[in-house]
């Protein structure tokens, strides 16, 4: 029979209480006297225990660590790379040192044939001339095959293609250039949607990572390289929010404000 034991009055052997005979709870630890209410509260020692109430609590497993490590910090030298890209259609052959002399933005999103990345890479390919007169080229990255690319950029924007891009596609089956810039997920085996901006020497200027259910906004990508360009060529600092049309509303010279932070 189940029963709860309570030291018998004057020491000796506990005195076994059976659940039918006992009406409280009366020890928590060998200093404390308390109830316990069927809500499972401290109440006061003149309350009645009605029901034990039990309570489940599933055990979770945890959730393992993934750590993510980068060789991409911005100030510093992008990391290189050589790979396999589609082109106009085209198999051919991409290096980062190709871009020298322009600005780069490296554009990873996780995977083709997906509804998301197929209304960046549209945007992207929809706007890639007004990057180009920034000075700027696109290249998207991703971890699928270039086979994957090409299929991909013969389905139509209707079926969930990218139709013919007009930016390149860059393979990463490996995944050693998502690992060298920090974006891969090694539990989904894809990567983060994320943005690099490489200016004309290889220096990364600028990152900007989303969770993989967020499309990106092309406008705010635009303003990002024309402030960079900017500020490159005039060598001012811009404020929050600066656009083409505020070049009058630049901030200090860049030199003094990097002299000030050093």
């Amino acid at each position: 029979m189940f029963g709860i034991f309570f030291p018998a009055e004057g020491g000796g052997a506990p005195t076994p209480v059976t659940v039918d005979e006992y009406t409280s709870v009366q020890c928590i630890d060998a200093g404390t006297y308390t109830n316990i209410s069927s809500e499972g509260n401290p109440v006061s020692s003149t309350e009645t225990y009605h029901q034990p109430v039990q309570r489940h609590h599933p055990i979770v497993a945890p959730q393992p660590q993934v750590e993510l490590t980068t060789k991409a910090i911005v100030s510093r030298q992008a990391p290189p790379w050589k790979a396999t890209a589609i082109v106009n259609g085209h198999v051919t052959r991409l290096d980062l040192a190709d871009y020298r002399g322009r600005y780069l933005i490296l554009f990873f999103y996780p995977q083709d044939f997906n509804r998301v990345c197929a209304s960046e890479i549209n945007a992207l390919s929809d706007r890639v001339a007004e990057f180009r007169m920034a000075q700027t080229e696109i290249v998207a990255c991703s971890v699928d095959s270039h086979l994957s690319h090409l299929a991909w950029g013969k389905l139509s924007r209707q079926d969930g293609g990218v139709g013919n891009p007009k930016i390149p596609l860059l393979a990463d089956p490996t995944h050693s250039i998502a690992k060298d810039y920090g974006v891969l997920l090694p539990d989904k085996g894809h990567s983060l949607r994320a943005t690099y901006i490489i200016d004309k020497r290889g220096i990364l200027r600028a990152m900007n990572m989303y969770d993989t259910v967020i499309g990106r906004g092309i406008d705010e990508l635009l303003r990002t390289i024309k402030a960079l360009l900017y500020s490159d060529e005039t060598e001012e600092a811009v404020p929050a929010d600066w656009s083409p049309s505020h070049q009058g509303q630049c901030m200090a010279n860049v030199k003094h404000d990097q002299s000030a932070l050093s």
